[in-house]
């Protein structure tokens, strides 16, 4: 952790760090809200993502979308937002003389979104259209589409986010307010100031988050599943093929994460990483390799997506299934020592980002109800042994297990 880090919960429930980056001339102010995608019921699909869009769409302060982006890069800030299966989060990344601005800015759009009609309306289609993008693009999209297939076992949640064209055609005002007040809470709301912060930015945090109203939505315990059904293909035309391979694995619980961490490197982490060697490398059939893995607190699954030349999916797919199986005996003490300097070399850099700091800083207090120490977690990999590995690769890397997506 930080030095000077600190930590405070406001009196209406939101929770507050301030993570001071010494040599940083940046600061990200990032609100992690605990509503995601794997919480939706039937007729709910797509409605944390929506909701997300609809904070950047008008407040009573800031009545229209023009006036939000205009005053937002009127600042040189950059700001985005991100809707996961188990959480939503908004961000601005500014220099510390905006720091009130940013702070204010995003409790406003948060904490009094007007959700008005018209735009509501609009966004359906801009919904609709990116629904589509990622549908068009295998390479984007297909990650979703494999999120569904491994948890559609599961009797509740969203597993691509952003619902179907025929969830979103539905939405309207009242279901994405009704949606807000079942689920919104300010004890579960979680804001963290990182980079260039100092003491005083305190008084705007409280200012501005502890003043958002008490709310008190509810979250129902979610069971994760894994889905029966093993493999899915869809024909379209083009021109190259996709698969996406996985199985189910570990929830981010558990503690042989780190662990599992070092075999998906190995096997998914890099150009220099083993799928990426046999099917670009050495057989030159694909421009991507690439993971797609994905974790909740209850479950997980290991993915890996390429796209390769159609006369080679079959073969290419049977290469992953070889490492898969061979690496619970071939796996080398160098492959895990080149992964571990890997990790600790890029933690490295992205800790000269403010928003690399707001993010894990967030996440693991909105989800673990922690203060996680970055280095601690880096010590924690580079502790990890061969041999553990191995057990990993063994116990989960099974054929029997595999789940298997074809674009052709």
């Amino acid at each position: 952790m930080m030095k000077n880090t600190e930590a405070r919960t406001f009196d209406n429930g939101v929770k507050a760090v301030m993570v001071p980056v010494e040599g940083l001339r940046s600061v990200t102010i990032e609100v992690f809200v605990d509503i995601g995608a794997k919480y939706e019921e039937n007729g709910e699909f797509g409605m944390s993502h929506f909701l997300e869009h609809m904070a950047f769409k008008g407040t009573k302060k800031r009545p229209s979308p023009l006036i939000i982006n205009k005053e937002i890069e009127g600042k040189g800030a950059a700001y985005n937002a991100e809707t996961s299966l188990e959480y939503t989060d908004y961000h601005i990344t500014t220099t510390k003389n905006h720091f009130d601005w940013a702070a204010e800015i995003l409790a406003d759009i948060i904490g009094d979104p007007l959700l008005e009609k018209k735009e509501v309306e609009k966004e359906k289609g801009v919904v609709i259209e990116e629904i589509r993008m990622y549908r068009d693009n295998p390479m984007m999209g297909m990650a979703g589409s494999f999120c569904q297939l491994m948890w559609q076992g599961s009797p509740r949640g969203c597993y691509n986010i952003s619902g179907e064209e025929t969830d979103i055609v539905g939405v309207n005002r009242e279901r994405i307010r009704q949606y807000r007040e079942k689920y919104f809470s300010s004890g579960r709301l979680v804001v963290v100031a990182a980079g260039d912060v100092s003491e005083e930015g305190w008084r705007s945090l409280e200012k501005y988050f502890g003043s958002l109203g008490n709310f008190d939505g509810k979250i129902k315990a979610v069971e994760v599943k894994t889905g029966e059904k093993r493999r899915e293909k869809s024909v379209k035309s083009l021109e190259q093929g996709h698969f996406c391979l996985g199985l189910p694995t570990i929830g981010w619980e558990d503690e042989r994460r780190y662990d599992f961490k070092i075999l998906d490197m190995v096997l998914n982490g890099g150009s220099a990483s083993r799928l990426n060697q046999k099917i670009r490398e050495e057989n030159g059939w694909a421009y991507y390799v690439f993971g797609v893995g994905e974790q909740t607190r209850e479950t997980g699954y290991w993915a890996v997506q390429s796209g390769v030349r159609k006369d080679k999916i079959r073969e290419a797919e049977r290469v992953v299934e070889v490492e898969l199986e061979s690496i619970k005996d071939s796996l080398a003490d160098e492959e895990v020592e080149r992964v571990k300097q890997q990790l600790l070399g890029r933690t490295t850099i992205l800790k000269d980002r403010s928003d690399f700091w707001a993010e894990q800083i967030g996440k693991e207090w909105l989800l673990r109800d922690r203060m996680v120490d970055i280095d601690e977690e880096i010590e924690k990999l580079m502790r990890v042994k061969t041999d553990r590995v191995k057990e990993m690769a063994a116990q989960f890397l099974r054929k029997e297990e595999i789940r298997l997506l074809e674009i052709e």
